[in-house]
C-alpha cells in the first residue's frame, strides 16, 4: 500500500477514534447526595455508645458540622465518587465533659478525620477508612416535627439578638401530628397550627390564654416577643437533640432542646434554660408521672376549639382551659372520639379554677388538666357514677408504663387481672393475671391505699412475640405496685414513688 493511502488511513482512524467517547471500567460511581443532609451517630466499631449522648453530622455548603456529644465541630469537606474526606481540620469549641464522654467523642472525630470513603445505603451511612473498613456508622436524622415536645433555649427578642430564657421560667413547643401545636409561653398556655414541608415551616398565629403574671421581671414582655419569634419561623432544622427555626432571610427565630435532653453544649442554637417555674400553669405532665392532684371523670365534648366536660360525679359542665396537660387530652380525644364534637369518657387530674369567659367579660369555673390520664371510648357517666370495688373484680389492662395495651384479635384471652377478695377474714386476698398466653396466680395485701402483689406460680409456655414482651410489663408493673386507685370504673396503680405503672378498666360479666 503506498505510503501517502497508508497515512490517509491511519488520519481517518485517530478522528473516528476522537468523535467516539472513551469509557474506562474504573471510572467512580456518583458521589451520594450529602448536601443537606443530617445524620446521628449509630455505632462505633469496637465501643458501645453512652445513653443519652448524641453525636451528630451534617453536610451544608460544603461544611460537615455537628456535636461530638460533647464539642461542636466544624470543618470543610470533598467528596467525588464513594471518596471522602475532610479538608484541613477540624474546629472545636472546648468544652470539659466528664471522661466518658470526652472518649467517645474524641473516638469519633479521629473516625472523622481518619475516613477516606463513604457508603450509604437508604438511610445509613458509613464512614470508612482507606481500606474500605467501617469507622462509624450514622443514621439518617429524622427531620419531622410531628409528636416531638421540645424546651427552647433561646428565641429572637424582636431587636435582631437572640437571648436566653428568663430565670425561673420555661418555654416549651409541642408539635402534634395533626398539624397542631402548644406550649407553655412561660406564664399563659398557647394552642395554633403549623405545616411542614421538609425544612420549610410555616406557623399559624399562636392565641395564648390571657393569665397577667407579675412575675420574674419581664415575663409578659419574653411571652409576646418568644409566641411573635415562633410566628416568624419558616425553615427548621432537627440537628440530634437540637431544634433550630429560622426566618426567611436567615435569621435565628427560636432555637429549643428536644424535652427530657440535656441542654446544648456551647455553640449550639441558643443559649442554656433556666430551671423549671416555680410559679405560673404547671407544665404537661407525661404519662407515668406522679399524681399531681385529684382525679376526674367525666364526658368530653371538643370542636371548634372550645372543650366541654361533664363531671360524672356531680353532672355539672364546664369549660376546659387549654393549658397544663391540655394538649394531651386533645390529642388523645381526637384519636378516640367517633366524630368531632361527640362526647368522650375521659380521666384526668386537675380541679375547677376561675378563668376569663371565653365570650363576654369576667370569669368562670373552668377545669384545669394537671395531668391526663386516658380516654376511655364506650364509657359513659351513666355507667360511671360509682367506684368500682377493687377486689372481686375483673380488670381489663388498658395501659402499662404509659404505652396502650392493644385488644387481641386472634382470639386469644385479653390482658387482665382478677382480684378476689380474702376468705373468712385471711389477711390476704388472690389474684389472677396474664397476658394472653401464661397465667400467674399469686395473693395480694392492701391496707388503705397500700397494696402489694406478691409473686406466685407461673405457668411456663413460650410466647411468641409480643405476648412475650407484654408479659414482663405486666409481671413488672405488679412486682413493683405500692399503692392505688380507683375512679369511676378505672383503676390506677403507682410505684413508691408515685410514678403510674398502668391503667385497667372494670369489665363487669
Amino acid at each position: 500500500m503506498p505510503s501517502f493511502r497508508r497515512a490517509a488511513l491511519a488520519g481517518a482512524l485517530l478522528l473516528l477514534a476522537a468523535r467516539v467517547p472513551m469509557t474506562h471500567a474504573a471510572d467512580p460511581p456518583p458521589a451520594p447526595l450529602l448536601e443537606g443532609t443530617s445524620w446521628t451517630l449509630s455505632a462505633l466499631p469496637g465501643r458501645t455508645l453512652l445513653p443519652g449522648v448524641t453525636a451528630t453530622l451534617r453536610f451544608e455548603s460544603g461544611r460537615a458540622t455537628g456535636s461530638d456529644g460533647c464539642n461542636q465541630y466544624g470543618g470543610s469537606y470533598e467528596a467525588a465518587g464513594n471518596g471522602f474526606r475532610l479538608r484541613g481540620d477540624l474546629v472545636s469549641t472546648q468544652r470539659a465533659c466528664a471522661p466518658a464522654v470526652q472518649q467517645q467523642a474524641q473516638a469519633y472525630t479521629a473516625a472523622l478525620r481518619a475516613a477516606r470513603a463513604i457508603r450509604l445505603e437508604g438511610s445509613v451511612l458509613s464512614l470508612l477508612d482507606a481500606q474500605g473498613q467501617p469507622l462509624a456508622t450514622l443514621a439518617a436524622q429524622d427531620q419531622g416535627l410531628a409528636d416531638t415536645t421540645w424546651q427552647v433555649t433561646g428565641y429572637n427578642n424582636g431587636r435582631q439578638a437572640v437571648v436566653s430564657v428568663l430565670r425561673d421560667t420555661t418555654l416549651t413547643i409541642e408539635f402534634l401530628g395533626n398539624g397542631r401545636l402548644g406550649g407553655s409561653a412561660g406564664c399563659n398556655r398557647y394552642v395554633g397550627g403549623y405545616t411542614q414541608d421538609g425544612a420549610t415551616l410555616q406557623v399559624i398565629r399562636p392565641a395564648a390564654t390571657r393569665r397577667l403574671c407579675a412575675g420574674p421581671q419581664g415575663v409578659m414582655e419574653q411571652e409576646a416577643a418568644f409566641l411573635a419569634a415562633l410566628e416568624s419561623a419558616a425553615r427548621l432544622r432537627i440537628d440530634g437533640t437540637r431544634l433550630e427555626l429560622r426566618t426567611a432571610d436567615g435569621r435565628i427565630a427560636v432555637g429549643a432542646t428536644r424535652a427530657g435532653a440535656a441542654p446544648p453544649p456551647p455553640g449550639g442554637a441558643g443559649p442554656g434554660a433556666g430551671p423549671a417555674p416555680t410559679g405560673g400553669v404547671a407544665p404537661a405532665a407525661p404519662a407515668g408521672s406522679a399524681p399531681v392532684g385529684a382525679a376526674v371523670a367525666g364526658d368530653l365534648t371538643y370542636l371548634a376549639d372550645a372543650a366541654m366536660l361533664t363531671e360524672c360525679a356531680t353532672g355539672k359542665r364546664h369549660p376546659v382551659a387549654m393549658e397544663g396537660d391540655w394538649l394531651r387530652m386533645e390529642r388523645g380525644y381526637r384519636a378516640a372520639a367517633p366524630a368531632p364534637g361527640a362526647p368522650l369518657h375521659v380521666s384526668f387530674e386537675g380541679g375547677l379554677e376561675q378563668r376569663p369567659k371565653m365570650e363576654g367579660t369576667g370569669t368562670a369555673p373552668t377545669w384545669v388538666v394537671r395531668r391526663f390520664i386516658h380516654t376511655w371510648p364506650g364509657e359513659r357517666c351513666e355507667r360511671a357514677r360509682a367506684d368500682a370495688n377493687l377486689a372481686n373484680t375483673y380488670w381489663r389492662v388498658v395501659a402499662l408504663g404509659g404505652e396502650d395495651v392493644p385488644r387481641p384479635a386472634d382470639g386469644r384471652r385479653e390482658a387482665q387481672l382478677r382480684i378476689r377478695a380474702p376468705r373468712n377474714d385471711a389477711p390476704r386476698g388472690e389474684y389472677t393475671a396474664t397476658a394472653g398466653c401464661n397465667t400467674s396466680n399469686g395473693r395480694y395485701a392492701v391496707d388503705g391505699r397500700s397494696l402489694c402483689f406478691a409473686p406466685g406460680a407461673t405457668t411456663r409456655m413460650a410466647c411468641p412475640p409480643p405476648l412475650d414482651a407484654l408479659e414482663r410489663r405486666l409481671a413488672d408493673t405488679l412486682a413493683r405496685t405500692a399503692t392505688w386507685r380507683i375512679e369511676a370504673n378505672t383503676l390506677e396503680l403507682f410505684d413508691a414513688g408515685g410514678a403510674s405503672l398502668g391503667l385497667f378498666l372494670a369489665v363487669y360479666l
